[in-house]
């Protein structure tokens, strides 16, 4: 899986700013390792309260699969307890609904959903700019050789959109399979106060996120693990204080989906 031991950093042949640059203009699209997959999505939302200390947790299982450009997610469990036949065909109706009408989608609504998408794309175009990259070692990772770049805020950036002011708050590690380019592994944090949403959203300070591929199979990446931990201020009255972590399995090449009525095997988790 992962071999935690850092080598030392590459020799000066291998240059980060360009390392990022060639893994941008080949990451283009987020969502492009997973099109062509159905997977399971177990995921944790662990309330906590001022010390840390957890309070209240919550559960779902999801069957997720990408559905005309967008993921859709299927409930199979909840809270360890996987969903009884008739609540999954209720489920099995709702994403036949969902399903129809994105496929019956208007050039107004399609134009919409192209817009979303290519913002989010030029966010991620943005990173070799807004950011000071350094090349901070070499590890493995699923048996893969990686770099590990290191990304701190570039002074006097300014983001193209108001996506992308989010980079003037984020540091953090970002590690790079050598051959193919893929970004594998993320460990990220905010560094100043970020609002969004008209300011009723703030997120403070240390807000931690993670993500983690594997290498499936041999052949690709796909995503494994991700965390976000941390806290923030809601409407500027509630402090809220949580850590959500999301695991994916269960990946198997996409077939046109039909009804799922026992597939929450995997519910108690």
């Amino acid at each position: 899986m992962l071999a935690a031991a850092v080598l030392p950093a590459a020799g000066p042949q291998h240059d980060a700013a360009e390392i990022i640059r060639q893994t941008v203009a080949r990451n283009d699209d987020i969502l492009e390792a997973l099109r062509g997959f159905q997977y399971h999505r177990y995921r944790e939302i662990r309330w906590l309260d001022s010390t840390g200390k957890v309070r209240r947790t919550d559960s779902t299982l999801h069957e997720v699969h990408i559905s005309h450009g967008a993921p859709y997610s299927q409930l199979l469990a909840e809270d360890g307890v996987r969903l009884d036949p008739a609540a999954l065909r209720r489920e099995e109706q709702k994403r036949s609904r969902e399903l129809s009408r994105r496929a019956s989608r208007s050039s107004s609504e399609l134009r919409e959903f192209d817009q979303e998408m290519n913002e989010r794309r030029l966010v991620m175009r943005q990173l070799p700019e807004a950011f000071h990259w350094t090349l901070h070692g070499e590890a493995l990772h699923s048996g893969r050789s990686v770099w590990i770049l290191r990304a701190r805020p570039r002074s006097g950036w300014r983001p193209p959109t108001s996506e992308a002011r989010i980079l003037t708050k984020v540091a953090g590690d970002i590690w790079i399979d050598q051959q193919q380019l893929r970004m594998v592994k993320i460990d990220a944090h905010i560094e100043d106060t970020f609002s969004f949403a008209w300011f009723l959203l703030r997120i403070q300070p240390g807000f931690s996120f993670r993500f983690e591929q594997s290498f499936w199979e041999g052949r690709e990446w796909l995503p494994r693990h991700a965390t976000v931990k941390g806290a923030a201020r809601i409407a500027g009255i509630k402090t809220v204080r949580l850590e959500i972590d999301t695991q994916y399995s269960s990946y198997r090449r996409h077939q046109s989906p039909s009804p799922v009525v026992a597939s929450a095997s995997n519910a108690a988790h």
